[in-house]
C-alpha cells in the first residue's frame, strides 16, 4: 500500500486552508478515510494536530448531514477516522484545541458516562469554539438508532453517579454547559430527563450555580483561575452566581448575602444587575471606555486592592457612561489570572499583567490627543521600572499639562518625588528612568525631536 509522508500532509493541510469556505462532499469525507489509513502510525504522530485540523475543517463544511444521519458506511467511516486519530499519542501539555475535539468524540464512541469523559469535558473550553461548526455530527445515528456520539450519556452518566464534591461537581457543571450550547443548535436526547436530574440535585445539596446552568445559564470559568482562587461564575440574563471555595473570597459582601453549599462545600452570592448594568471583560472596556473611563478603572482597582480583572466578564459597569459600579473578583484572590499566565495579586503584578503579551492590551491608549498618546505598555513599564511603590497611579493627566502625555506622566512624577528624597536616592530614581528611556528609544527620538523635557508643547 502507498505510503502518505510528511510532504503530503502539509500540501493538504495548506489546500484545505486555502479553501476553507468550499463546501464538502460526502465523497470528501470517505476520500479522506482512505487517505489517512495510508498514513503510517510514527508520521501520523508527529503531524497530528494537521491531521485533526484537516478532518475538523472538512466536517465544519459538511451540509450533508441529513442525508448521511443513518448511513452506515458513512457514520463508520467518520467513526473510524475519529479513532485513528484519537488513539495516536501527541504531547498533551500542548492542549491542541482540533485534538482535543477529537479525543472528545472518541471517548463518546467508547465510554461516554465513565470517569475518564469527566476528565475530558474539563478540556471543553479548549475546543468550545470548534463544536457549534460541526454541531450536526452528534445527530448521526447507528442502525439500531443510538446515537453514534452520546453527549447526552456523559451528562446522564455522570449525573447518576454524582460525587458530592468540588472535583465532579466542576466536571458536572462543564459538561452540562457543553450539553446546553450543543442543545442550541441540534435536537439532543433525554434533555429533559437530563435537565430534571440535574435540578434535583442542586436543589438537595443547594447548588445554586449548577441549578442556574440547567436552567440556561452560561458558566464563565478559567480552569487556572479555579484552581488558584476557587471562582466559578454563572451569568443568566441579568442574574449573577458568584462561587467560591475559599469564604473569605467574600470579604467585602455583606454576611447575609453570602450562602453556604451543604457541609460548607462552597459559598456563593447572588448579585442582580440592573437594568442600567452590563458585565464586560477588560479590553472591551478599554476600547469602548472614554479616556476618564480607563484611568478610572486603573485607579479603582488600586484603590479597592481588587487587581485579578483580566478574565472574561468581571466588571460591572454603567451602560449609559461605562462607569465602574464594582469588580467581581475579591481583594482576597491569590493571583491574577490571564488564560494560563499567573501574577502576584498585587499592585505590581497588575502591571505586569498589563504589560504582558498575553493580556493583548499593550497597544491599546490610555490617552490621546491628536497623535499624542498614552498607551497601557508605556504607562505600565513606567510604574513597572521606574515608580516601583513610590506613588499611587496618576490618573489626572489633564489638570496644568503643558507638555505631551509621556513627558507629562514623567514630569509630574518627578516633581512628586525629587523635593521628599535626600540626593542619593534621587539619584538611584533618574538612573531608573534614564534607563528606562534609552531602552524606549522611540520615545527618547520623539522627546528630542518635539522637546519633551522643555516643558512645553512644541
Amino acid at each position: 500500500m502507498e505510503q502518505i509522508g510528511i510532504i503530503e500532509i502539509d500540501e493538504k493541510y495548506k489546500l484545505v486552508q486555502a479553501f476553507i469556505e468550499e463546501k464538502t462532499a460526502v465523497k470528501d469525507i470517505i476520500n479522506f478515510a482512505q487517505w489517512i489509513q495510508m498514513v503510517p502510525y510514527d508520521i501520523r504522530q508527529k503531524e497530528i494536530r494537521k491531521l485533526s485540523n484537516i478532518l475538523l475543517s472538512l466536517l465544519k463544511n459538511f451540509s450533508s448531514w441529513k442525508e448521511v444521519r443513518t448511513d452506515t458506511v458513512f457514520c463508520n467511516q467518520i467513526e473510524e477516522i475519529i479513532r485513528m486519530i484519537a488513539v495516536t499519542q501527541y504531547a498533551e501539555g500542548e492542549n491542541d484545541a482540533y485534538v482535543e475535539c477529537i479525543r472528545f468524540l472518541y471517548h463518546l464512541t467508547i465510554a461516554p458516562t465513565n470517569g475518564s469523559s469527566a476528565d475530558i469535558s474539563r478540556k471543553y473550553l479548549n475546543f468550545k469554539d470548534i463544536l457549534p461548526g460541526i454541531r450536526d455530527i452528534f445527530t448521526l445515528e447507528k442502525i439500531n438508532g443510538v446515537r453514534v456520539f452520546p453527549i447526552h450519556e456523559m451528562v446522564i452518566g455522570m449525573a447518576r453517579d454524582f460525587s458530592y464534591d468540588n472535583h465532579h461537581l466542576v466536571n458536572l457543571a462543564v459538561a452540562l454547559q457543553l450539553f446546553e450550547k450543543i442543545g442550541d443548535y441540534v435536537e439532543l436526547e433525554r434533555k429533559e430527563e437530563i435537565r430534571k436530574e440535574l435540578l434535583q440535585i442542586a436543589h438537595e445539596h443547594n447548588i445554586a450555580f449548577l441549578e442556574n446552568i440547567a436552567n440556561g445559564g452560561e458558566l464563565i470559568w478559567n480552569d487556572n483561575d479555579y484552581q488558584r482562587n476557587g471562582t466559578l461564575l454563572v451569568v443568566n440574563g441579568k442574574t449573577i452566581i458568584i462561587r467560591n471555595v475559599f469564604k473569605e473570597f467574600f470579604v467585602d459582601y455583606p454576611q447575609q448575602e453570602i450562602k453556604a453549599e451543604e457541609g460548607d462545600l462552597a459559598w456563593f452570592v447572588q448579585v442582580d444587575l440592573s437594568s442600567s448594568e452590563e458585565l464586560v471583560d477588560l479590553k472591551e472596556y478599554l476600547i469602548r471606555g472614554s479616556q476618564e473611563n480607563k484611568l478610572n478603572l486603573i485607579k479603582f482597582a488600586e484603590q479597592e486592592g481588587i487587581f485579578n480583572i483580566f478574565l472574561p466578564k468581571r466588571i460591572v459597569v454603567d451602560r449609559t457612561n461605562l462607569n465602574i459600579i464594582r469588580f467581581l473578583s475579591s481583594r482576597n484572590d491569590k493571583m491574577i489570572i490571564m488564560n494560563k499566565q499567573e501574577e502576584e495579586n498585587s499592585r505590581r503584578g497588575f502591571l505586569k499583567m498589563l504589560h504582558s503579551p498575553e493580556a493583548q492590551i499593550r497597544s491599546m491608549l490610555l490617552c490621546k490627543d491628536d497623535l499624542d498618546i498614552l498607551t497601557v505598555d508605556f504607562y505600565s513599564a513606567f510604574y513597572l521600572e521606574v515608580v516601583g511603590d513610590e506613588c499611587k497611579f496618576y490618573i489626572d493627566l489633564e489638570t496644568g499639562r503643558d507638555t505631551f502625555y509621556q513627558g507629562w506622566l514623567v514630569k509630574i512624577f518627578l516633581q512628586e518625588v525629587l523635593p521628599e528624597y535626600g540626593i542619593w536616592k534621587c539619584m538611584e530614581i533618574l538612573e531608573a528612568l534614564y534607563i528606562f528611556l534609552k531602552n524606549n528609544s522611540d520615545y527618547l527620538q520623539k522627546a528630542r525631536k518635539y522637546g519633551h523635557f522643555t516643558g512645553y508643547k512644541n
